[in-house]
């Protein structure tokens, strides 16, 4: 009976230690998400375009165009002309946010694009996208008109998105247009010291 209990107690801490890594791995997995987000936005050139518009399965899927970011594809680097980030809401409660990277053709008369796709989050709950409008002054499921300042994505468990662990926003800083911002003094870049 002794021996019986003991095997018990180790079997359950066992199957609590592999409970406990998995969730940590998860909560690591999360945290590199929404770190790599964060840093994308922040981090956007200032021709960056956004839309967030709903997919064919009635997902919310955010597309920002000329994102700034490189991903490895044919084994080197490439440049994205399209990030994609997709979430995939399953029937079984969990959704998963996908990064669909894609570069631009090589010419205007080739359609030879590169892709590659990078699974940045599994969680349980439903996860989508918001774009803060300052026109309306609220949160909206759709856009279509140049680059937002704040971007929100939501992790609804339960149907409580407030508090759930992944619900995070994300900040994209207004970049002046390099093109529009006079460099230097007006002496062709001479100084005016003899």
């Amino acid at each position: 009976m002794l021996i019986s209990m003991i095997f018990m107690i180790i079997n359950t801490c066992m199957g609590l230690s592999e409970a406990i890594s998995i969730s940590q791995k998860e909560a690591r997995h999360k945290e590199a998400a929404t770190s790599f987000i964060e840093k994308l936005f922040m981090n956007l050139p200032s021709d960056a375009q956004f839309a967030l518009q709903e997919s064919e399965d009635g997902n919310l899927e955010l597309y920002i165009e000329n994102p700034g970011v490189y991903f490895t594809a044919l084994g080197r680097e490439q440049k994205a002309a399209l990030l994609r980030l997709e979430v995939v809401n399953n029937s079984d409660n969990t959704s998963r946010l996908i990064a669909h990277f894609e570069t631009a053709p090589a010419s205007s008369d080739s359609d030879d694009v590169t892709f590659s796709n990078h699974e940045l989050i599994n969680t349980l709950g439903e996860l989508y996208w918001q774009v803060y409008s300052p026109t309306e002054q609220d949160w909206v499921n759709e856009w279509q008109t140049g680059r937002p300042t704040i971007v929100r994505l939501n992790n609804d468990v339960d149907g409580n998105d407030t508090t759930a662990p992944l619900s995070a926003t994300f900040w994209a800083p207004p970049r002046p247009d390099p093109s529009r911002i006079s460099g230097g003094n007006q002496n062709g870049g001479r100084s005016n010291r003899r």
